[in-house]
């Protein structure tokens, strides 16, 4: 028989994965709701196992099982409804819980009543006695299986293409464990007996299950979200082709003898269900999904792309998004999607236009730093004009565009052309079928998606601009308005100031006016001159300037701060004035943010980058996330501060930039921040006077 050595090995396999997902998985509900799913599991083979055994204890063997049947329903459900689904908790509606809640009383139902009422899925010699309860339980468990292979399948159906290479054999795994629950328990439906040869799948399931859940802890990340259409479709192609195929097992078990002679009946079974299961896996592959596409584009269609389709698909995608971050999103996702790519990363020019930097990627990791304007890669793509290939930007570019393309695993680049210029780069990630190459019609789609993507970026950002620029003019005339009453004010709380003088003996004078007037006095002056200091594109004197004496300096106007400057003695072209307010305000906002860590030291350091003097200003206080700096660090009248404007970073960048540098951030919620400000890199003079070094000593 072959149930007993399966079931062996799928305790062994339950217990070794109860171990590893104890001791290295992260401790949160998905993985506990699949610890205890795993765990059901093997008490369900545990106490199969010893019943078929001969052990004594019968009875206390098949409560053991049932309540290990009736504990999967609760525990899985519960992975279904929580895994890869953003703000799970929060978004699980009150039906669900209600249902999860019910489930939870199966285990203690299985515990406390009879346990020949409620046997399921267990041999027996004889057909099963159909009683009401052992009905109304086992349509139950059914019921509650079926709906979790439709919560599976809701996943599945609401996933991207790179989500689901991530979850793709947890959701394969867990939904075979179901489909194999239901239809084991179908048979005690039917009164039937269990024979032993059909449940042997049920072992061979979970073992199979096992293995799909560890390979996925260790070679893939499974932490992604997935937003749930509320339009789920049941009737899904997934769930039919489960469907058909539990179906046509059913047909190959009513046959008294295996179909191949030379194999028994209970192997043949068990190689039936796994060959299903495979079939699945490569139905949901990507790459099989292209492959099967792909050859019946080449061999029943003229042409390989329907460019007419192609091209509505990519405009109704640009179409709904509302900001850069979506659009951003949209291109990536309609090449990654068009020409089955894993990934793909958007390069898009800095401030000053002296490098194209990392504005939005797709299963892609980070590039190190930016890509200088004069680099090979922009030189190459703005002089071929069209998208070019892996091997053809080895060939020309270089040993240092090799290694780009090798570190990040790159199929190609294409450019976003502006009339002559080059207003952007899209590097292609790994093709999804390995050996996958561009054809003549892949490059003629990529340059017409090229074209439009830049038109919506280009759109997008005169959106942004003529946007901020109504901002700044509605600003404007608030903030003359706001001055004009502000003056009245001061000059009212001079008159009051200098009526003090009268009376500057009374005691209650003194304590109700001078001091509350003075302090509002400066906060107003304060104000006004911020109000004031919004940046225009004005005359910039220019001249090589010490980054590192222009630190301390700026440092010696903030006492009591804990700042420390260090690195090379580096000079850069600029206007000392304007510079010295970007030095005060970073490190004014550095103390801001670590106000609450314990005031740690703040990093002030000077060095060279790629041609450029750069000073960064690094903190460990609060950070920020990515979505915060890409939609509103910068933007002017968007502050977290509750005194703060919200133009400070906004003046900084546009300051940095008038300069011809930049101003880039970096930052990770609770760890801190780091600002690079980018500049001309200039020499000093040979014989500088040290009367021009301040004389005063660092506080």
């Amino acid at each position: 028989m072959l149930y007993p050595a399966l079931a062996q090995i799928a305790i062994l396999f339950a217990t070794g994965y109860l171990v590893f997902a104890a001791v290295w998985r992260k401790k949160n509900a998905v993985n506990l709701a699949l610890i205890l799913g795993v765990f059901f599991l093997g008490l369900l083979e545990l106490g199969t196992l010893l019943q078929l055994s001969g052990v004594h204890g019968n009875i206390l063997l098949r409560r053991i099982a049932n309540i290990g049947v009736a504990g999967l329903a609760p525990s899985w459900f519960l992975f279904s409804i929580i895994f890869a689904r953003q703000n799970a908790r929060a978004r699980i509606s009150s039906w669900r819980k209600d249902v999860f809640y019910v489930l939870c009383l199966f285990p203690l139902i299985a515990a406390a009543l009879p346990a020949q009422f409620l046997s399921v899925a267990i041999p027996q010699n004889e057909p099963m006695l159909i009683t009401p309860v052992t009905l109304a339980w086992n349509g139950a468990l059914v019921a509650a299986f079926i709906l979790i292979l439709v919560q599976l399948e809701s996943i599945l159906a609401n996933s991207t293409h790179a989500a689901r290479w991530h979850i793709k054999y947890v959701l394969v795994g867990s939904g075979v464990i179901a489909a194999t629950q239901v239809l084991l328990i179908s048979q005690t439906i039917l009164g039937k007996a269990i024979d032993p040869s059909l449940l042997a799948i049920r072992p061979a399931t979970t073992i199979i299950a096992i293995t799909l859940f560890v390979f996925t802890h260790v070679r893939r990340d499974d932490s992604v979200s997935i937003y749930i259409s509320p339009r789920l479709a049941y009737k899904s192609l997934v769930l039919f082709s489960v469907g058909l195929y539990l179906m046509l097992l059913a047909l190959f078990h009513g046959r008294q003898a295996s179909p191949l002679g030379f194999m028994s009946p209970s192997l043949f079974i068990v190689v039936v269900f796994l060959g299903g299961i495979l079939l699945l896996v490569v139905l949901l592959s990507e790459r099989a999904s292209r492959t099967i596409r792909g050859f019946i584009q080449t061999h029943f269609y003229t042409d390989r792309y329907d460019y007419r389709q192609e091209w509505m698909k990519f405009t109704a995608r640009i179409s709904l998004c509302k900001n850069s971050a979506d659009l951003h999103h949209a291109i990536l996702f309609s090449y990654c999607d068009t020409f089955g790519l894993v990934g793909a990363t958007l390069l898009l020019p800095s401030r000053g236009r002296d490098a194209f930097q990392d504005a939005s990627r797709i299963e892609m990791d980070p590039l190190e730093c930016a890509v200088p304007a004069d680099a090979s890669l922009p030189a190459l793509l703005l002089e071929e004009r069209s998208p070019m290939d892996a091997d053809a930007l080895e060939k020309r570019g270089g040993d240092e565009l090799a290694e780009l393309i090798a570190r990040h695993r790159l199929s190609g680049a294409l450019p976003l052309l502006s009339e002559e210029n080059l207003a952007g780069i899209i590097l292609l990630g790994p093709a999804i079928t390995a050996g996958d190459v561009f054809t003549k019609e892949d490059i003629d789609l990529m340059t017409a998606l090229a074209s439009q993507s830049h038109t919506a970026l280009q759109n997008l950002q005169l959106a942004e601009e003529l946007s901020q620029a109504k901002e700044l003019e509605v600003f404007g005339k608030i903030s003359a308005s706001l001055t004009h009453d502000l003056k009245n004010h001061v000059q009212s709380l001079g008159l009051i100031l200098a009526n003090a003088k009268n009376y500057i003996h009374d005691p209650e004078f003194q304590e109700d006016m001078l001091d509350s007037l003075s302090t509002v006095h400066s906060k107003m002056i304060r104000l006004i001159e911020t109000l004031r200091q919004v940046p225009r594109r004005s005359y910039l004197e220019l001249a090589p300037h010490s980054l590192k004496e222009l630190a301390h300096e700026v440092r010696r106007t903030l006492p009591g701060a804990n700042i420390r400057i260090h690195g090379q003695d580096v000079a850069a072209m600029a206007d000392r004035g304007e510079l010295a307010k970007v030095l005060t305000n970073l490190l004014l906002n550095a103390v801001e943010a670590s106000k609450d860590s314990g005031q740690p030291p703040i990093e002030v350091g000077v060095t060279t980058e790629n041609g450029k003097a750069v000073i960064r200003v690094q903190d460990q206080g609060c950070g920020m996330d990515q979505e915060f700096i890409a939609r509103h660090l910068f933007k002017p009248f968007s502050s977290t501060k509750g005194t703060g404007l919200g133009i400070g970073l906004y003046q900084c960048r546009e300051i940095v930039a008038n300069h011809g540098g930049r101003l880039e951030v970096a930052s990770t919620p609770g760890a801190g921040s780091t600002f690079s400000v980018h500049l001309p890199l200039a020499k000093l003079p040979e014989a500088e006077p040290k009367s021009d070094i301040p004389a005063r000593t660092t506080p």
